[in-house]
């Protein structure tokens, strides 16, 4: 990585290609390498299992993309499978990461049918070098011999998960990407592996590139990142020139993000190293979200070391200074609770977090509460105060 210019002035990072080629070409070994396997235990006469430490499948172990901390991170509903009925079992001991796929449960038929339909679809896309988005693979199966055992997308990504995890990869790095839905503005431009420059001073903000490894440059003046939960209060940022008046790079993933946004947060924050801040909600989903982009979640948990923000730092709103804000609370509804419960069992979470949970059994409030103080109250005097 090349980078030129002082820290309060322009940055110009030059981000080399890196494990294109090769990676693609220890993905096709590994595909090919599984479907080995299979065909050899059917003709032997058993049922296939398959296990991602296989040194049949994966020689010599080797793991690139897989988190190295095998801790649950989310109560979200993992869609890593687990809805097949104990075909999947994962060890959180010694082997943390690992995956195995019993294929003898029921309807271990049409598990391996959708496996092997997944798998097939990946070695075409590693071999043209192309990506297609989760959508789309939907709908091509949805549409083919064995869409009527499809019935909504998230079937189709459980699969698409369990192919990655058993070849010790990242879902993108085997083609297959998330329609982007982040927005992104402020002081940056990015260079992409088409030669496109991407500038997102664009009135309104623009989209958030897919790959963030086809970013291929970067270029800004921000002095930080902000990312805000909602696109409201993007939109409610950006009209209050909060770009400009913060120095600032301002981001949104429009509520839970997805893998794009989160990937592409964790690049500014790695190149452009500047320090990056997020603003939620002051209720239990905000706090979700919050913890969704600092420690990672359980249904992409083996892709945290490319995805989790650990050095983000989170500004509020704070359960704490709702009165003092003197913004409205609101009562927690039922699916509040149940999530606010959720979190308050997750280990990782640190005492100050923990205490400001607490205050949320008083109510919840939004960060728009917050900005209707007065004009640019965000901008002009609570940012100042954060950052």
């Amino acid at each position: 990585m090349e980078k030129t210019g002082p820290q309060d002035h322009e940055r110009v990072i030059n981000i080399p290609v890196t494990r294109g080629t090769e990676t693609r070409k220890l993905l096709i070994d590994r595909l090919e390498n599984l479907v080995l396997v299979i065909i050899r235990q059917i003709t032997s006469g058993q049922l296939p299992k398959i296990d991602n430490l296989c040194s049949d499948i994966v020689p010599g172990g080797v793991e690139f993309g897989v988190s190295d901390n095998g801790e649950d991170l989310s109560d979200e509903t993992a869609t890593c499978g687990k809805s097949h009925s104990g075909e999947i079992e994962e060890d959180g001991g010694i082997n943390q990461g690992r995956c195995v796929v019993d294929f003898s449960h029921k309807r271990g038929k049409l598990k391996l049918a959708l496996m092997m339909t997944v798998a097939a679809k990946a070695h075409k896309l590693l071999i043209a070098g192309e990506f297609q988005t989760k959508r789309s693979m939907f709908y091509e199966l949805k549409g083919g011999l064995i869409g009527r055992f499809i019935d909504k997308q998230s079937t189709t990504d459980g699969i698409i998960n369990n192919v990655a995890r058993i070849l010790l990869c990242n879902t993108w790095e085997l083609g297959f990407v998330a329609t982007a839905k982040g927005l992104v503005s402020g002081t940056l431009e990015l260079t992409l592996q088409t030669g496109e420059i991407l500038n997102c001073e664009a009135p309104g903000g623009v989209l958030i590139p897919q790959m963030s490894s086809h970013i291929m440059g970067i270029k800004s003046r921000a002095s930080s990142i902000i990312v805000v939960e909602k696109d409201a209060v993007f939109q409610r940022l950006l009209e209050e020139d909060c770009t400009r008046k913060m120095k600032c790079i301002l981001v949104t993933g429009k509520g839970y993000p997805d893998a794009a946004t989160r990937a592409f947060v964790k690049m500014l924050i790695d190149h452009l190293e500047i320090p990056a801040y997020i603003l939620v909600d002051a209720d239990p989903h905000g706090i979700d979200i919050m913890c969704v982009y600092k420690y990672g979640s359980s249904s992409l948990s083996w892709e945290q070391e490319h995805l989790a923000c650990p050095t983000i730092k989170w500004i509020g709103i704070y359960p704490s200074e709702v009165s003092k804000l003197r913004v409205q609370r609101m009562p927690l509804t039922d699916a509040d609770v149940t999530k606010l419960r959720g979190l308050k069992r997750r280990s990782y979470l640190d005492e100050q977090l923990r205490e400001e949970l607490d205050f949320l059994w008083l109510g919840k409030a939004e960060i728009e509460g917050m900005a209707e103080i007065s004009l640019c109250f965000l901008t002009s005097l609570y940012f100042p105060t954060k950052i």
